[in-house]
C-alpha cells in the first residue's frame, strides 16, 4: 500500500479508503445501499487492514451512526465488531451465558475472544445510546413533561 501526508497535517494515510456507507443499517434506508451484517464488515474491514488500508470513511449519518460507533469501538479496542457486540451482552450483570452460532471456523474462533474484550464505561454508554429503542406506547408518554401528561392539570 502507498500512503500519501494528509494536507499538512504529518498524517500519512492509505491512498485508498475503505468506505463505510455499506455498514449496517438492516430496515433502514440504508440497507438498499449496502445493509452489510457485522460478519460482513469484519471480513471487509479486516481484509483492509491487511492491505494496509489506515483510512476509512465514516460520517455518522450512515446507518443512522451505528456504522461509525461500530467501527469506532471496535478499532479502539483492537476487536472484531462481533467480539464488541458479545462483550456489550456480557457486561450485563443479568447475563451469565450468551449463546454464540457459527458458521464457519474462523467465526467461532473470532467470537471465542470476545471474553478478552474489556469496555470502557464509555464504550458502554455509547453502545446503549446507538442501540437504544425508542419507548413504545404508552411508555412513551412518560417522556413528557409533567404538564403533558394525561389526567393532570395543565394551568
Amino acid at each position: 500500500m502507498k500512503y500519501r501526508q494528509l494536507a499538512d497535517t504529518g498524517v500519512f494515510v492509505s491512498e485508498l479508503c475503505l468506505g463505510a456507507m455499506t455498514f449496517g443499517g438492516a430496515g433502514q434506508m440504508w440497507e438498499v445501499i449496502g445493509g452489510l451484517g457485522q460478519t460482513d464488515v469484519d471480513a471487509l474491514v479486516h481484509r483492509a487492514l491487511d492491505a494496509g488500508i489506515n483510512f476509512i470513511d465514516i460520517a455518522n449519518v450512515y446507518s443512522a451512526g451505528e456504522s461509525e460507533t461500530m467501527l469506532g469501538i471496535a478499532q479502539a479496542h483492537g476487536a472484531s465488531v462481533p467480539q464488541i457486540a458479545l462483550a456489550w451482552i456480557l457486561a450485563n450483570d443479568a447475563v451469565t451465558s450468551v449463546i454464540i452460532g457459527a458458521r464457519k471456523q474462523s467465526q467461532l474462533d473470532d467470537n471465542l475472544q470476545a471474553v478478552d474484550v474489556t469496555l470502557t464505561a464509555d464504550d458502554l454508554k455509547a453502545l446503549g445510546e446507538v442501540s437504544a429503542l425508542p419507548p413504545a406506547y404508552p411508555q412513551w408518554m412518560d417522556s413528557l413533561g409533567s404538564d403533558r401528561r394525561p389526567g393532570e392539570r395543565r394551568y
